[in-house]
């Protein structure tokens, strides 16, 4: 398990998209209409607005689809700590759990995974 940790597996793979500041945004898609559009100050307005709703919708979107794939790393995390130390069935592991991630977590997977190795014979 420590060479899943050291290979970074449970690191998404999915990039969290970039995010750039709806004004920012706005800002970027006026310069590149302004030329370009005819029509009203209007029309002009609500084009950027519905360009900017799209964009908007996409990184929601990118972002949720990597959330969701590091939550299943988390949780693949977890349960391979479980059965490494053999506590799949133990009603304290998720506890367990809790306590080597709060002590752990800032210096990364390898340290929960020590600390978990630590705390684990108190509940076996």
């Amino acid at each position: 398990m420590y060479d899943k940790i050291e290979s970074k597996h449970y690191v998404t793979k999915i990039k969290s998209p970039s995010y750039i500041s709806d004004s920012k945004r706005k800002e970027q898609i006026e310069n590149s209409l302004h030329n370009t559009f005819v029509g009203t100050r209007a029309e002009f307005n609500k084009k950027v607005q519905k360009l900017l709703s799209q964009e908007i919708e996409v990184y929601k979107v990118e972002k949720s689809k990597q959330s969701r794939d590091q939550s299943r790393l988390n949780e693949e995390f977890k349960n391979d700590l479980y059965k490494e130390f053999g506590v799949e069935e133990n009603p304290k592991r998720e506890k367990c759990f809790l306590l080597a991630y709060e002590q752990g977590h800032s210096s990364g997977r390898g340290e929960v995974y020590n600390y978990f190795a630590e705390f684990v014979e108190l509940i076996k």
